[in-house]
């Protein structure tokens, strides 16, 4: 018997199965954390444009763009945002603009070239303040406020990274320990009684199986072990009453021999007369 082989067999399973578990797992727990983040964005972002336009509305109004310049900057330090533009009424030109350039530092601009079309963008209207209750709308602004998508993605490919790293981790351990748990608990009294069952075929009932395996809790390696030792000891019985029985036999046999020698020459004699 391969000691190795059985150990294999029966780890790889199990292993297999853990990994389907902690696979299950790991998807459901990134599910979660992908929903949380992009929920806690979406929350940050309406706490955004309602802090923008409440802050901005005035000062755009007022034409005061040093205020809202500071305003932007000040918005603008939150992760999730990558640039924030005013707009005037018809859209055609920047009042304020601001965005992070590469080096993560926020800098003033009015070129629309430098805002980039391929993040997420958050568009609104600003109105005159003073508008009352009038049907029509005094737009005196626009604003778009530009996402950083990235920032999302890198914290969802750190979580995949940080599960992919736990599952293997895991199925490391929990396998090795699997693997030597089955060698001292299966695979080695398996080898023992294995050798045991051998010594029989060879004719030698002295081993037995020793006591730390047939001595336990009534498993079934315990009573295997059990068994293997009552069978040894009552085939080693048979087989010495047996042979006790074929040398009493054969002794008995040799002494009629023995005696038929003794006396034919006598018994020849005899009856020759």
């Amino acid at each position: 018997m391969k000691k190795s082989s059985i150990q294999f067999e029966l780890t790889i399973p199990i292993v297999v199965a853990i990994s389907l578990f902690l696979g299950v797992y790991g998807l459901f727990s990134y599910s979660v954390k992908k929903d949380k983040m992009m929920g806690d964005l979406n929350k940050s972002i309406e706490r955004t444009k309602s802090r923008l336009v409440k802050n901005v509305t005035y000062s755009l109004f007022e034409l005061d763009l040093e205020a809202i310049e500071l305003n932007l900057k000040s918005e603008l330090k939150k992760d999730h945002l990558k640039s924030i533009q005013i707009l005037n009424d018809s859209k055609s030109e920047i009042e304020v603009g601001v965005y992070k350039n590469k080096k993560n530092i926020i800098t003033l601009s009015k070129n629309k070239e430098l805002f980039g079309s391929d993040n997420k963008k958050i568009q609104g209207k600003i109105l005159n303040p003073n508008q009352g209750n009038k049907s029509k709308e005094l737009v005196i602004g626009h604003y778009i406020v530009t996402i950083n998508e990235n920032i999302i993605k890198e914290e969802l490919n750190k979580e995949i990274i940080f599960i992919l790293t736990t599952i293997i981790f895991l199925n490391i351990i929990i396998g090795l320990v699997i693997y030597f748990l089955l060698r001292k608990i299966v695979v080695v009294p398996l080898g023992e009684l294995s050798e045991i069952s051998k010594s029989i075929t060879e004719g030698d009932y002295s081993k037995r199986a020793e006591k730390k395996y047939s001595l336990g809790q009534g498993n079934e390696m315990t009573l295997l072990a059990k068994s293997m030792n009552q069978m040894t000891e009552k085939v080693e019985k048979l087989t010495t009453g047996l042979k006790k029985e074929v040398d009493s036999q054969t002794k008995e046999i040799q002494l009629q021999n023995e005696t038929f020698l003794i006396f034919y020459p006598i018994w020849t004699k005899v009856f020759s007369f």
